[in-house]
């Protein structure tokens, strides 16, 4: 299994139940984009100019756990808080 694939999957469900709350949803790829950049995800993001912004992964490099990073009133990532938590 690809890690895009099964982070498109969990997008696709999250998606589906918000939009059963009223909540407006938008994704940055409806499909498989193997090669799609960072850069190019990110400029998807902000073309949406979402209130909000969750980035699904399921760390198929490796790793164990969850992992969050949060920005609020922040203005880029090094401003941002990571956490980590054991699996």
């Amino acid at each position: 299994m690809k890690e895009r694939k099964i982070s498109l999957d969990i997008a696709e469900r999250t998606k589906t139940k918000l939009e059963t709350l009223g909540i407006e949803v938008s994704l940055t790829r409806t499909a498989e984009e193997p090669n799609l950049p960072l850069s190019t995800a990110a400029e998807r993001v902000n073309a949406f100019s979402p209130d909000f912004v969750v980035s699904i992964h399921a760390n198929a490099g490796g790793g164990t756990g969850t992992e969050a990073c949060h920005t609020v009133g922040k203005v880029n990532s090094q401003d941002s808080e990571g956490r980590t938590s054991p699996k």
